[in-house]
């Protein structure tokens, strides 16, 4: 006999012609072998539904763009070939605090998930461990307690910032920025769409770019090779002509691209002529401390 989930998701494709006619475009939810919930965002879908109920087995997609929308990248990291990264031990906790284990970890690894081996999540009991409903707006003012603390003992001491991905909501920069010396704005991830040119990149940070300057703080702005870049040349060009394009913006202080490997895979000229930090003024990376989990916060928050 098919599993709960195995049933969700069988319906969902029995039915799939009539979600084309009526919710081509949305996130559908699947769950106790009806639709419980239709909405803009898989966080949406999923609160949704969870809200009408309370069950934890149920199956969503976006109907019309299945394949893409359900594609993850999960990736090890492989201490034998992967570049070197500070590993700290780490006490791995319920939020109960009934259960907890010891593990090594990567202090950050710049992901938006992290997923733990599925026998750490049998040993503390995640299966069995009720959906926890949070207030998001009280996590994010502890957040911005907590960032305003950090600021106040590294301040002087190093040089502090956040990552924003292209959902971001730019109306959060301003809660923030006054305890960062910058932000990086990533202009990359654009799930298809290719920001590999300087015009693309630049209407695609437009309006973070305009809360920053707005608040007087500063940005770098990260593409990503993987984002259809050809060759050095290609990388070169787009960075060259951001540089011009924001020569005058009081806000901008250099590109930065990820990942660094990736661009040294490619053909083309030579590492030397792509610009540094040094050269262009980008603040000092070896000194960055980059807080993480504010932006699933805010972006939780924008979705409500």
């Amino acid at each position: 006999m098919a599993s709960e989930f195995q049933q969700q998701k069988e319906l969902y494709w029995k039915i799939r012609d009539d979600l084309m006619k009526k919710y081509k475009g949305k996130w559908v939810s699947i769950a106790q072998n009806k639709i419980v919930a239709v909405a803009e965002s898989s966080t949406d879908v999923l609160r949704i539904a969870y809200e009408k109920t309370k069950t934890k087995i149920m199956y969503i997609n976006k109907v019309g763009e299945e394949e893409k929308a359900m594609r993850k990248k999960i990736r090890r990291y492989n201490m034998e070939h992967d570049p070197a990264m500070p590993m700290v031990d780490v006490l791995i906790s319920r939020l109960d605090g009934l259960r907890g284990i010891e593990s090594e970890g990567i202090i950050d690894t710049g992901a938006d998930t992290s997923v733990l081996p599925e026998n750490s999540c049998s040993e503390l009991g995640i299966y069995e461990f009720q959906v926890v409903d949070l207030d998001l707006e009280q996590v994010w003012q502890d957040y911005i307690t907590l960032l305003e603390a950090i600021h106040e003992k590294t301040a002087g001491k190093t040089v502090l910032s956040v990552d924003i991905p292209g959902w971001y909501d730019e109306s959060r920069i301003k809660d923030i920025a006054p305890n960062l010396d910058f932000f990086v704005i990533m202009a990359y991830d654009s799930g298809g769409a290719g920001w590999n040119t300087a015009s693309e990149i630049e209407d695609a940070v437009a309006s973070e770019m305009g809360a920053i300057r707005g608040e007087g703080s500063k940005a770098v702005i990260g593409i990503g090779v993987h984002e259809g870049f050809e060759d050095k040349g290609e990388v070169e060009k787009c960075v060259d002509e951001l540089y011009k394009y924001y020569s005058a913006d009081s806000a901008f202080s250099g590109v930065s691209i990820f990942k660094y490997e990736s661009y040294s895979g490619l053909a083309g000229a030579p590492e030397a002529s792509v610009p540094t930090g040094e050269e262009k003024g980008i603040p000092g990376f070896e000194a960055v401390f980059a807080v993480a989990g504010l932006l699933a916060v805010a972006y939780l928050l924008r979705r409500r």
